[in-house]
């Protein structure tokens, strides 16, 4: 299972981002969401699989730490850092490139 958590990460960060701007474009431009909201929306659910892997990475290394068992592989604990700040990344452009679609995006009437 620990070999698994690498990749499946990586492919999260990479398409929860893209699902997340199809689906808070499609609100920009219904009407039914402003461009502020869908843009801030857009930036928290990019973010989640970047958290929730540092999250479960810190919850490993705590386990490790109160029962003494090595629950972490080294190359789990080498990814982090390329994981998270890659991730974060990925975060911070999508949401410049969110913020500029939705701010030249008309929605429609009727």
């Amino acid at each position: 299972m620990n070999h698994l958590l690498v990749p499946l990460s990586a492919l999260l960060v990479l398409c929860v981002p893209v699902l997340a701007f199809a689906w808070q474009y499609r609100k920009v431009r219904r009407g039914t969401r402003s461009r502020l909201k869908a843009t801030l929306l857009y930036a928290i659910f990019s973010a989640v699989p970047v958290l929730l892997y540092v999250g479960v990475f810190l919850v490993l290394v705590g386990v490790e730490e109160l029962t003494g068992s090595a629950l972490i592989g080294e190359a789990y604990a080498r990814s982090l850092v390329i994981v998270a700040i890659g991730g974060l990344g990925v975060v911070a452009i999508g949401s410049l490139l969110f913020a500029v679609v939705a701010a030249l995006t008309r929605p429609r009437i009727g």
